[in-house]
């Protein structure tokens, strides 16, 4: 990485991981430069400067913090760092927009904690067990001194699945009816909830055609969208199916990513012309589907592993080592196709990314930052 002070480079040439395992790098020695009370008024000299929006870079900027906001940047030769002022060396190193995680389920303070000094910044977040006051959590997430991720938070639709497989892992609303979907989504906009996630899927990717699973009646997932948008609610639709996908269109993300065959152009159009958003989550299927190989993703990683607490080392370590594959329960189906789901989920991205379909990620339960497969 040579050239003048303040030259633009195009990012595409680079390693997307290597660029953000070196973001990560300056967000973990910010935190120890902070200590435990943020510090609001400081500077980074030197850092190479990347652009969310136009995918670019810039080499060798300074950047000047006061009061928590940024107030100038640019190159060192422009951009001079006032006398006594804190400095942290940024050289070498990345200075990028915050993390957004599309896909979270864990509320637990610690993780959330953890996922802001991995640098992520904002979640989605739909919460295995929702809190009496979704308003105040989120209002608590939100404030500036908080540790934690900014949060958009949804209450969790659904007919059947996961509970089906994973009884009582999750808490989820149940409309069996039109009158009880505007019902349920009513009383959730009124709780102060802003969107919702619409779970709609027979399990068989996961578990086989034995385990089929009723899923909403099309009048029901109708009403539950329409009633979300009568609220101005956002609705987010768990699609693993094409046929789903289909459906879902109509709504502002599909979550997980179409895994059973790749979308075809009318798809695509249909998704480009609604403004869909496309949102993989390709770490969950190692989560349940092969523990081993996900532990081995995991410990690969310096940054990651060293999130690891003793035990949670330990364990992983074993499951890397285990001589057979382990997966979680009623996943068998989901180890057996793994390879073909991941590399559906993958040529779809990359459809998606033809196509000009804005792309998110997220993990979706995992360990803070494992995204596979995409």
């Amino acid at each position: 990485m040579q050239g003048e002070s303040g030259q633009t480079v195009n990012m595409a040439a680079f390693s997307g991981k290597l660029l953000l395992v070196w973001a990560l790098s300056l967000v973990i020695m910010a935190a120890s430069f902070a200590g435990d009370s943020l510090a609001q008024t400081f500077a980074i000299r030197s850092a190479n400067v990347f652009d969310g929006r136009t995918g670019e870079a810039s080499l060798a900027f300074n950047i000047i913090i006061e009061d928590g906001v940024i107030q100038s940047l640019g190159p060192t030769s422009r951009v001079a760092i006032p006398e006594n002022m804190s400095v942290l060396d940024g050289t070498d190193k990345w200075v990028m927009p915050g993390l957004i995680d599309v896909h979270v389920h864990n509320s637990d303070p610690a993780y959330l904690q953890k996922m802001l000094a991995m640098g992520v910044t904002s979640i989605h977040l739909m919460p295995n067990h929702p809190p009496d006051s979704p308003t105040a959590f989120t209002a608590h997430s939100n404030d500036p001194h908080h540790r934690s991720p900014r949060v958009h938070m949804s209450l969790m639709f659904t007919r059947s699945f996961p509970d089906n497989l994973f009884p009582g892992v999750y808490e989820f609303q149940k409309p069996l009816s039109v009158t009880e979907a505007r019902d349920q989504v009513r009383m959730a906009a009124e709780q102060g909830y802003k969107s919702i996630k619409i779970i709609d899927d027979d399990s068989v990717l996961w578990a086989g055609p034995e385990t089929l699973a009723p899923r909403f009646t099309a009048d029901v997932f109708n009403e539950l969208v329409e009633e979300a948008r009568r609220h101005n609610m956002r609705v987010y639709i768990h699609a693993t199916q094409v046929e789903v996908t289909r459906q879902a269109v109509v709504g502002d993300a599909l979550l997980h990513g179409t895994m059973d065959m790749t979308g075809d152009e009318a798809l695509w159009l249909a998704m480009r012309q609604s403004g869909t958003v496309w949102a993989p989550t390709s770490s969950v299927l190692l989560l349940f589907g092969d523990f081993g190989r996900y532990a081995k993703l995991l410990l690969s990683d310096p940054l990651l592993a060293a999130t690891l607490t003793a035990p949670e080392r330990t364990q992983f370590e074993n499951w890397a080592r285990s001589p057979t594959p382990l997966f979680a329960p009623n996943s068998e189906v989901l180890n057996a196709n793994l390879e073909k789901y991941l590399g559906v989920i993958a040529r779809n991205t990359r459809l998606a990314l033809d196509h000009h379909i804005p792309v998110a990620v997220g993990t979706d339960g995992g360990r803070v930052m494992i995204e596979s497969g995409v």
